[in-house]
């Protein structure tokens, strides 16, 4: 319905009301006039205050006003009326996050995933979440990004992303190759991709393909010391010791103060 829809059915009292206020709030909202916004809403929760949608809207406006603890709390009214609602959880976590209160903002993303697996908008955050914990979550963060290559089959960087946290992980990294490979393809220069190769490669005693690949590292990044060392140790497993002795010089040659970075 339009502005205009909403203002006639206040104009004329047509019953029930909570719908237009509602209407009004969320066109308010959307232009970002977020006081008459507050005063639709608030209108809308007056009239129905049984409806969790009306709620939610005005925990929307705090939140753009950044003002966490009224949001947080019409967003927990709005879960009183529907406990089983994932935008609010999100919407809930987003608050906490922005206050770096990263405990609560996990809880509530979980419980927004609990309430409905299939709501994508989450899957984003929470997996940043992860990412930024230290050390970061890869065993967690893997079947979110699972999810997400699913949702999101157009963003070439998320089977990066997944391939590379199933790689640093327990759990999955017996059957991260094909989707390095497969990352190696989209992301030809992302050097991680390829020494993650090479380091499962040379787990597997696949001395050739790791090899490959901790060159094609090099040839990105020369400095990449870590890589030079996974070369050097391929090469020598082969049974190419002259290789590996060249490799070995040139890993003495470079100034590895900065090695563990490149690490």
């Amino acid at each position: 319905m339009s502005l205009a829809t909403f203002r006639k059915g206040i104009g004329q009292q047509l019953k029930p009301l909570a719908p237009f206020y509602y209407g009004m709030g969320l066109v308010k909202v959307a232009t970002d006039s977020l006081m008459p916004a507050s005063i639709w809403l608030t209108k809308a929760t007056s009239e129905d205050p049984q409806k969790g949608a009306y709620q939610k809207a005005l925990g929307d406006v705090y939140a753009k006003q950044l003002v966490t603890e009224m949001a947080v709390e019409f967003y927990n009214r709005a879960l009183a009326l529907d406990p089983n609602s994932p935008d609010v959880y999100h919407a809930i976590g987003k608050m906490h996050f922005k206050d770096r209160k990263w405990a609560e903002a996990l809880k509530s993303w979980q419980e927004s995933i609990a309430a409905d697996s299939n709501f994508a908008p989450v899957y984003a955050d929470l997996i940043k979440l992860y990412d930024a914990m230290k050390p970061p979550r890869y065993e967690e963060m893997a079947p979110l990004l699972k999810k997400s290559v699913e949702f999101h089959p157009e963003d070439t960087r998320l089977p990066v992303e997944l391939a590379k946290a199933m790689a640093k992980t327990q759990t999955y990294r017996a059957e991260a190759l094909p989707y390095l490979e497969k990352a190696a393809t989209l992301a030809s220069g992302d050097v991680e991709v390829h020494v993650l190769i090479g380091d499962i490669s040379l787990a597997n005693k696949d001395y050739a393909r790791a090899a490959q690949a901790y060159l094609k590292a090099v040839q990105i990044d020369p400095n990449y010391v870590g890589a030079l060392k996974g070369l050097a140790e391929a090469q020598k497993a082969s049974g190419d010791t002259t290789a590996a002795i060249t490799t070995l010089q040139t890993i003495a040659e470079k100034d590895t103060s900065g090695e563990g970075a490149a690490e």
